[in-house]
């Protein structure tokens, strides 16, 4: 039976300076399994730094991070022993030299880093297989956003090579966010510029600006669809309490771009808050199709998080980067010789034990925003994570090394059909050749990526 009304897919509320993406109802599908056959796959990858814990030296593949993703059942693959091998001898700066190049497929040498660093526009910025992945879809491309970076601790005191994941090109850096509130803005389409918004303190909530529209909308839509806009809103409404209750936290935080003294802090102290924050306006991204691509850089190459809401630790040290040296008690040289290493243990055995808690903490919540992901539904009964491919690694395997071999990556997801689950491989290849098939699935014409020897079949 033909619906007497009909909203457009691409129906947005307005209101004050504020646009309102809504995620897919019934009254905006006029024929399902067209929508189910015409829906463009989403693609977030979500990055970890500093590598992982190797169980023993020739055994790379890390099984206290695997225990973690079977709360996904048979909706996650992984990949061990993956090799990038564009690394250069002796490394001028090993985190991010295997950072800049194990998206790209090339090699990416640096020279005197600490002095001269490469801008924005720097020839070997190409780009990045995720882009690759937008170009290939009309929808992607010409979505509202592109795609976006999250960035959970960046710092003044490195570059911007640190800070993207995601680059279109030379000078083509996709921005990334480290503010909840400039995201959320960013999303809902805030006017800076609108006297109305900026005159007021605080976070407005865009619910109550366009509930003009709600309201009317609400009085003509079916009972399905009212339960979706209801839990829509809800979690829009979460998202403002949550970073409303977060800058009071951090209202008083100063960012001191010479020595970087309150980013460390700050990070900590609120890190799981702005997560939790992110990865649900990420979610609300993707659902309504405001981008059909995003990434989190859950902390930056060579990243000296502090774990501080963290319990559990044996060493008394909590900071990710020095505990990814699980091995180094003290520095070996320089003005620091005999000193603990970052805070690192005498005893190495804690070092080793509280990594690993590190590593297992990030994958468990990788797996558990999968879930969140599943729980969200289109009117086909299709979730997101069906929708989408979900990548979790890192650019390097064993900490202590910088080792760019033997590589870690999770996937979860089944990006609308095109990606197989409940894929488990060990077998030593080219990190590119999961690139190359991902790219692929998603209807790149390329034949061939950096180093690829071929396609994985199984995926």
């Amino acid at each position: 039976m033909k619906k007497k009304w009909h909203l457009d897919r691409r129906t947005f509320l307005k209101g004050m300076g504020y646009t309102l993406a809504l995620p897919a109802l019934d009254v905006m599908i006029l024929n399902k399994n067209a929508y189910a056959a015409q829906s463009t796959p989403h693609f977030i990858f979500d990055f970890f730094p500093n590598g992982f814990y190797a169980e023993e030296d020739n055994n790379f593949t890390p099984d206290h991070m695997i225990d973690e993703l079977k709360i996904l059942g048979s909706k996650y693959s992984y990949f061990a022993k993956l090799n990038n091998p564009y690394r250069h001898t002796p490394l001028a700066h090993p985190h991010m030299e295997n950072f800049l190049s194990f998206t790209r497929g090339q090699a990416f040498r640096v020279t005197g880093f600490e002095k001269i660093r490469p801008s924005e526009s720097h020839a070997a910025f190409t780009k990045t297989f995720d882009q690759y992945l937008v170009d290939a879809h009309a929808s992607a491309k010409n979505a509202p956003i592109r795609s976006f970076n999250i960035n959970m601790h960046t710092s003044p005191n490195h570059g911007l090579p640190f800070r993207v994941f995601s680059w279109q090109g030379p000078g083509k850096p996709i921005p990334y966010y480290f503010s909840t509130k400039d995201l959320y803005n960013k999303l809902f389409a805030f006017d800076s510029n609108n006297n109305n918004n900026t005159s007021k303190p605080g976070l407005l909530s865009v619910l109550d600006v366009v509930k003009d529209g709600i309201m009317s909308l609400n009085r003509r839509v079916s009972t399905a669809d009212k339960l979706k806009l209801d839990q829509y809103f809800t979690s829009i409404r979460e998202v403002e309490r949550s970073i409303a209750n977060l800058e009071q936290v951090s209202a008083e935080c100063k960012i001191d771009p010479q020595l970087n003294k309150d980013l460390d802090a700050y990070v900590s102290t609120t890190y799981k808050e702005r997560l939790d924050i992110m990865q649900e306006l990420k979610i609300l991204a993707h659902e309504c199709e405001l981008t059909y691509n995003s990434s989190i850089m859950r902390a930056m190459p060579s990243s000296t998080l502090k774990h501080s809401w963290m319990t559990g630790f044996k060493s008394g040290n909590n900071i990710w980067h020095g505990l990814s040296h699980y091995n180094t008690a003290t520095h070996t040289d320089g003005e620091l010789k005999g000193e603990a290493y970052q805070g690192n243990s005498s005893d190495l055995a804690h070092n080793a034990h509280d990594f690993k808690l590190i590593n297992r903490w990030h994958t468990k919540n990788f797996a558990e925003f999968a879930l969140k992901m599943e729980a969200r539904k289109d009117p086909t009964g299709k979730s997101l994570l069906d929708k989408t491919l979900l990548v979790h690694g890192s650019c390097q395997s064993k900490g202590p090394h910088h080792m760019a071999d033997n590589l870690f990556f999770a996937l979860a997801g089944g990006a609308n059909g095109r990606i197989k689950t409940g894929i488990t491989s060990n077998k030593k290849q080219p990190l590119t050749n999961l690139w190359l098939t991902i790219m692929k699935r998603y209807g790149v014409n390329i034949a061939k990526f950096g180093d690829s020897t071929g396609e994985i079949a199984e995926i």
